[in-house]
């Protein structure tokens, strides 16, 4: 492979637990002892079961489930988060991101930001590929995180399209109906060499 190379490897939500990060870890290491120069992509889901609830909460309105969400994710990520970084510095970051998403739950109603669903439903995915990239900097692996906004840009036109996958596929888009969306609101982790 050459030094421009890439691979993408893409976790799902079961696999977002302490124990398979470490089983994560060993994946990048194979690849980067085997291919000296390539650049590796990780693609995560948030923890299973999140994003559905997610969904369900900014597609019913569920307002009235606002803490229960918001402990129900805390409780997850808390518990993956808290076994990584023990009383680290960056538990103050986590938390301040973490607060970030529990903003936009508790603003929900009120709020005018047309992306407001999106960034909700996307969050337990950032959260997810916020640990990652904590665990693999803890463990030596060059890491940093992107927002696959910024990568990746497709077209959509069609706003029957557009409705149909706005809550079953994370859909990101600049205007509610506009010509210029995302399809999916990935966060990502790189590994460099």
């Amino acid at each position: 492979m050459s030094s421009d190379s890439w691979i993408v490897l893409k976790f799902g939500g079961t696999s977002i637990n302490y124990e398979n990060f470490e089983v994560i870890k060993n994946i990048i290491n194979k690849y980067q002892s085997e291919y000296k120069n390539i650049k590796i992509l990780i693609v995560l889901s948030a923890i299973r079961g999140v994003t559905d609830k997610l969904v369900d909460f900014t597609k019913f309105n569920k307002i009235n489930e606002t803490k229960n969400i918001i402990k129900y994710i805390e409780e997850k990520y808390f518990t993956i988060y808290n076994k990584i970084n023990n009383n680290t510095i960056n538990n103050f970051i986590f938390e301040k991101e973490f607060n970030k998403f529990k903003n936009y739950i508790l603003d929900y109603e009120n709020s005018e930001d047309i992306d407001i669903n999106p960034k909700i439903i996307s969050y337990g995915e950032y959260l997810s590929t916020f640990i990652l990239n904590d665990y693999l900097k803890f463990n030596n692996i060059k890491s940093h995180i992107l927002d696959s906004k910024n990568i990746i840009k497709s077209e959509c036109n069609n706003k029957e399209i557009f409705d149909k996958y706005i809550f079953t596929k994370n859909t990101t888009c600049t205007r509610r109906y506009g010509p210029c969306c995302n399809l999916k609101w990935y966060w990502v982790s790189t590994t460099l060499r």
